[in-house]
């Protein structure tokens, strides 16, 4: 499952048609020798399911199970100290919590569960930023999802709606996205005595929404009269201009971890993805900058700020993918060339993108994480703390691997057989 809804078939179909072709291929970046020795902790689901954790000192590898059930989806806690996972087995979904540094970490089963409820399946979830509880998407027979805060004491739903996502700001309340397209709602939310705003806007076309490090400017999606798309960066007081980026497709957008600039991708065909040209607006100045023309798949901001890594389409043309792509024709247009997705990191400043190599991302991460990249992203690190490192899974013989990249050496090191990876975030 995934996160405020599935999919479109035909866009997992495009994705994962791509991933088989790129199969067959090997992979385009120079491999690493040896044991790679990375400064922080790795997580990442093992290729039986156990939750599994490689330590920064080179130890070994901790693994976290119990009979009968699979994982899914780590995340670390703020501060770096503790692991969380969905765990699943055959009575549900339920979020599970680990401690990789008490003694006992070794143990078949050293979780603390935090959610289990029947009939709730946890979908997604994301760390509060205090670290003292976690916000997970889990089904509502009644609904569709609910929104619930959730302690090792207890839980409590604080909204309810289908699709459903969320952000935090940065005076802790909770940006919330319910419903599109038709009727929706955008508004706050006070996780503390659960009072919600009246709307803030009306949004149609369904993303998450997206709230500015500094808190100034909220980021939302929206359909206009008139069936018009466009990506809205709006302040959250009365003395700056809204800006608008209008757009087809569906808009994906991301802001700096450290300023107010947001990445965005902006489909240039009507296609129900958010596959495109990548760039940048400066919410002060509401100047937007292209980065890339590449069909753009998914993004991810380095946690300096400086970088943005991107997977995108493979072929030539830049961004022709993209504007060649007639209705129904977007598998078919990713299939042409294999391996199908390259590798690259966009220099924020220059609007320069240095192109790694080719990748064959997991079919697991095609369907399940690309779709929603920008929510995962927040929750879910891809690079190390210190920028050094990308982790993804990829696709080898035998199943998928979670791989190291070497950014600044462009040279993949294999970590282990797996998916799902994530660093710490940085501190």
């Amino acid at each position: 499952m995934t996160p405020g809804r599935r999919p479109p078939a035909r866009v997992a179909a495009a994705l994962l048609a791509a991933a088989t072709l790129a199969v067959a291929a090997a992979q385009g970046l120079p491999r690493g020798d040896g044991d790679v020795a990375l400064a922080h902790d790795l997580a990442y689901v093992a290729a039986d399911g156990a939750l599994a954790v490689r330590p920064a000192d080179a130890g070994p590898v901790r693994t976290y199970a119990a009979p009968g059930t699979t994982h899914a989806f780590p995340a670390w806690s703020p501060d770096g100290t503790r692991l969380a996972a969905i765990r699943r087995s055959p009575a549900g979904a339920s979020l599970v919590v680990v401690d990789p540094t008490t003694p006992d970490a070794t143990t078949p089963d050293a979780a603390d569960v935090w959610f289990d409820e029947a009939g709730a399946n946890v979908v997604y979830f994301d760390w509060r930023d205090d670290g003292a509880a976690v916000y997970l998407l889990v089904s509502d027979p009644a609904t569709g999802f609910a929104l619930v805060e959730a302690t090792r004491d207890g839980a409590e739903r604080l909204a309810r709606g289908a699709p459903l996502f969320w952000d935090q700001t940065p005076d802790g309340d909770l940006l919330v996205h319910v419903g599109g397209p038709g009727p929706a709602r955008l508004f706050e939310l006070d996780p503390a005595t659960g009072g919600a705003s009246g709307p803030l806007a009306e949004p149609g076309a369904f993303r998450s929404p997206a709230a500015s490090p500094s808190g100034a400017w909220r980021a939302y999606a929206e359909r206009a009269p008139g069936d018009v798309l466009r990506a809205v960066v709006e302040p959250t007081g009365a003395d700056a201009p809204r800006r608008e980026l209008g757009h087809q497709g569906l808009a994906a957008f991301a802001w700096a971890p450290d300023r107010d600039v947001l990445a965005l991708l902006r489909p240039v065909t009507d296609q129900p993805h958010a596959f495109g040209p990548l760039g940048g607006l400066d919410a002060d100045t509401g100047l937007f900058e292209p980065w890339t023309d590449a069909t753009v798949v998914a993004f991810w901001w380095a946690p300096t700020g400086d970088r943005v890594a991107v997977l995108a389409v493979s072929g030539p043309g830049g961004g022709s993918v993209a504007q060649a792509a007639g209705p129904r024709r977007v598998a078919a247009r990713f299939v042409q060339r294999g391996p199908a997705f390259r590798l690259g990191v966009v220099d924020v400043a220059a609007a320069d993108t240095r192109w790694l190599g080719e990748v064959a991302p997991s079919g697991t991460f095609l369907s399940q994480y690309v779709p929603f990249f920008d929510q995962y992203a927040r929750s879910h690190a891809a690079w190390s703390p210190d920028g050094r490192w990308l982790t993804l899974p990829l696709q080898g013989p035998g199943g998928a691997r979670v791989a190291a990249i070497d950014v600044s050496e462009g040279r993949v090191h294999d970590v282990a057989a797996g998916g799902m990876p994530a660093f710490p975030a940085p501190r």
